[in-house]
């Protein structure tokens, strides 16, 4: 069933079928782990792949389902279209977590897969906040250390990276750049910049500059919020710095970040790619701003002790995934 419904449907976001006549998918037995997505013959280790109805677990049959949609995308991103070096391969895994975790929401909405998927990105700032952590793209892979760039970096961080460029861009114009991408590219090579060039034509946008803040450097930012009444209207004045388990690192590192925010029922983005910016956000009173508002961004948020305060107050009217990134 499960792939029934995915492959259709990525056949129908791409615009471009699934190329070859057949897709077989086996599980092999005790000698492997994860999955490996061979064209056309996709081979599972058993416990990612089987599934009892009368016996799993709400938890084997979510991670199953995800695990068959995350190998089935790579038919596309992968092998249709293949990362042109080692060090692209986040091109493979990055768009399959995203796909993955937006194929099995789109047909298990009640299993709220953008909730769960805080776990895994909460994993991946824990690292990327530290000392010991690269860029999405950290350049050059020797192939003695390909093992090294499959890892939360990759995986996790990229896969919420995109999803916050989605949410920026818009989903009709990603993917109509991936569509293009998929028809300029296919039976070749792609590159970070292939990619940024077809969704920024689609888009209109500064895809390239914004994503490679993200992609191209370590770290992640920290954005300060902080609010005030003038002349009648409310203002926030967001500000970025690198978050660190140390603490404030003096790094001069600047991100181009979407922030989503909402206030009441306004909600709207902005792209802060300066260390502070101010922006207006209505009439002056008491209701709080969400920054980050849906959770999807990478990035963390410290909000002045009042607005906090009033959030927490508030707590139990916020949209579940605010409550959760909250």
């Amino acid at each position: 069933r499960t792939t029934q419904q995915v492959l259709p449907y990525l056949s129908w976001y791409f615009g471009v079928p699934y190329a070859l006549p057949k897709l077989d998918q086996f599980a092999v037995p005790s000698v492997r782990w994860g999955a490996m997505e061979d064209w056309g013959l996709i081979s599972y280790a058993e416990d990612v792949f089987l599934v009892d109805p009368q016996r799993s677990s709400p938890e084997t049959v979510r991670g199953a389902y995800g695990t068959i949609a995350h190998e089935i995308a790579h038919q596309w991103f992968g092998n249709l279209v293949t990362a042109a070096s080692w060090d692209e391969i986040w091109l493979n895994e990055a768009f399959a977590t995203w796909l993955e975790r937006k194929t099995t929401d789109h047909f298990n909405p009640a299993w709220k897969i953008p909730l769960e998927s805080r776990l895994p990105i909460d994993g991946a700032m824990t690292l990327d906040a530290g000392t010991a952590t690269r860029a999405i793209r950290a350049g050059p892979v020797r192939e003695s250390a390909v093992n090294d760039v499959f890892d939360e970096i990759t995986y996790a961080k990229g896969g919420a990276v995109l999803t916050m460029l989605e949410q920026w861009i818009g989903p009709a114009d990603f993917r109509r750049g991936l569509v293009a991408y998929m028809k300029g590219q296919r039976l070749s090579n792609g590159t970070a910049a292939d990619l940024w060039h077809y969704i920024g034509q689609a888009s209109g946008k500064d895809v390239t500059g914004v994503a490679a803040s993200w992609t191209d450097q370590q770290g992640f930012p920290l954005v300060l919020v902080s609010s005030r009444c003038e002349a009648g209207e409310q203002r926030i004045t967001l500000a970025q710095s690198r978050f660190s388990h140390a603490g404030p690192s003096g790094s001069a590192q600047r991100w181009k970040i979407p922030v989503r925010y909402v206030r009441g029922k306004r909600e709207a983005t902005l792209l802060l790619d300066a260390a502070q910016q101010t922006v207006a956000v209505g009439d002056c009173s008491d209701v709080p701003v969400v920054v980050n508002a849906g959770g999807v961004g990478f990035y963390r948020v410290a909000y002045e002790a009042d607005a906090l305060a009033a959030l927490t107050r508030g707590y139990a009217d916020l949209a579940q995934a605010d409550r959760v990134a909250l």
